[in-house]
């Protein structure tokens, strides 16, 4: 049998709450193997993790909540060593800010 070298999406989605320290703020949604949604409603933000079972490399989507709708995501990371938890912290600050960003320019007039 082959050896598995790949990430759940589940696991990764678990460590970035555990770096960013939201486990009493967030919570997450499996959509599958490959798939994992992040989600804190105080912020009304969502961020999707994107994982194979044949890399170590995942992706990280973020949107915004509406109500109990999940808007399309906005912002999309670079890939991401998934096994390297600053380098997922830091690209989870990455598309936050990014989202901040995107608030700021909206409230300009």
């Amino acid at each position: 049998m082959a050896e598995i070298k790949g990430l759940l999406a589940t696991d990764v989605a678990k460590t970035i709450i555990e770096v960013m320290q939201w486990e009493k703020t967030a919570t997450s949604r499996w959509f599958g193997p490959r798939q994992e949604r992040i989600e804190i409603p105080g912020d009304q933000r969502w961020i999707g993790v994107t994982s194979s079972l044949l890399s170590k490399w995942v992706s990280l989507h973020a949107g915004r909540i509406d109500g109990e709708e999940f808007l399309s995501p906005e912002v999309h990371s670079k890939r991401v060593d998934g096994t390297d938890q600053a380098a997922l912290a830091l690209a989870t600050r990455q598309v936050w800010e990014e989202l901040d960003r995107q608030d700021a320019a909206k409230k300009r007039p």
